[in-house]
Parts: structure tokens; C-alpha cells; sequence
């Protein structure tokens, strides 16, 4: 039924601990990703960052776009 990465994964998020990938694809890098979510205002450091952030359905990997920085 569960294949054991999936069953690790189960283990290694009870310990919050990073999840494995279990997708064959994102062992190589090609991720299934969803939609950018909305645009969020951050700060780091002297500068300002509008980004809006993404997410791998398989592995859980975010990514991040950056719109504007200022």
C-alpha cells in the first residue's frame, strides 16, 4: 500500500524532522509545482522584498519568486 518513503516520511515529520522525497522526479530535480501564492511584503536587512512563494506537491521544497526589491 505505502511504499517506505512514504512510511519514513511519516516517522521523520512525527520528529520534525525533513521529509525524503518520494517522488522519482524530484530525486532529479523536476518538481510538480502549485500555484505562487500571494504577494507578501518582507524585510531583510535595509532592504524590502515583494515575493511570493511556491510549492512542490511531492516533496514539499518551496520556492520563491522575487517581484520587487527595493
Amino acid at each position: 500500500m505505502f511504499n517506505s518513503a512514504e512510511k519514513e516520511n511519516t516517522f521523520r515529520s512525527l520528529k520534525e524532522q525533513p521529509l525524503l522525497a518520494t517522488s522519482f522526479w524530484c530525486k532529479i530535480g523536476w518538481h510538480r509545482w502549485t500555484k505562487y501564492d500571494s504577494i507578501v511584503n518582507e524585510n531583510y536587512g535595509l532592504w524590502q522584498y515583494l515575493s511570493q512563494y511556491r510549492e512542490c506537491v511531492c516533496c514539499g521544497k518551496n520556492d520563491r519568486n522575487v517581484i520587487h526589491k527595493y
